[in-house]
């Protein structure tokens, strides 16, 4: 099930062709509260919070020099290792079986990887720009240079999970933040890119003054 919700958010990606709109039939409410059209799946303004802080990356590596996804997530697993003292090779095992169950590439360059994992209590993400392109089974056939490598808690809650998913997904379809991504020369524009786009899209859950950048 949890397999199947998360095909429908990228099947709605790639009906978009990372063009514009929100997929999966989420839409952010003027209320503060992100409901979607089904039943059930309203969150309560400290868990939408907790999923716009998670929207701003945690680390920022730019130029990584690796050369395959499994090199890539070995990176993302070692800053959790270093942050959270959690074992690596789970969370390399994690994400790799993730990728065995479908290419979490979206196409244009872009991946969202993501596994539960055991040991953090809020979702946590990681963005990733390689110094060369990683060959990653995408619907488009391109290889992927930007990535969001996001860990959710093993006992999280779906709904929020997918509700995260979508969110970075209609990052993906926002071309104006795709280019500037790309031209961010920092760590620090990075992070900056993503506060403010979280604090456009959903006013008052994040504090981008106070909040310091990734390093």
């Amino acid at each position: 099930m949890k397999f199947d919700s998360e095909q429908m958010v990228y099947g709605s990606v790639m009906m978009a062709g990372l063009g514009s709109g929100l997929p999966g039939g989420i839409t952010p409410r003027s209320s503060g509260t992100l409901k979607s059209d089904g039943p059930g799946t309203s969150l309560d303004r400290d868990r939408l919070i907790a999923i716009a802080k998670a929207l701003i990356p945690a680390r920022i590596a730019l130029d990584l020099d690796v050369h395959t996804s499994k090199q890539a997530f070995e990176a993302a697993a070692g800053w959790l290792t270093h942050s959270h003292g959690l074992a690596s090779a789970p969370l390399v095992r994690a994400l790799l079986r993730r990728e065995d169950a479908g290419s979490t590439a979206l196409g244009r360059g872009i991946a969202i990887p993501h596994a539960r994992v055991g040991g953090i209590d809020q979702p946590l993400t990681i963005f990733i720009r390689t110094a060369s392109p990683i060959p990653f089974d995408a619907p488009d056939g391109k290889p992927v240079s930007t990535m969001l490598v996001i860990f959710v808690p093993e006992t999280g809650s779906t709904d929020e999970h997918l509700q995260l998913l979508a969110l970075v997904a209609e990052m993906a379809c926002d071309v104006d933040f795709r280019t500037r991504l790309a031209d961010a020369a920092d760590p620090a524009a990075v992070w900056h890119l993503f506060a403010q786009w979280v604090a456009h899209k959903l006013p008052g859950t994040v504090d981008v003054t106070q909040t310091r950048h990734a390093d």
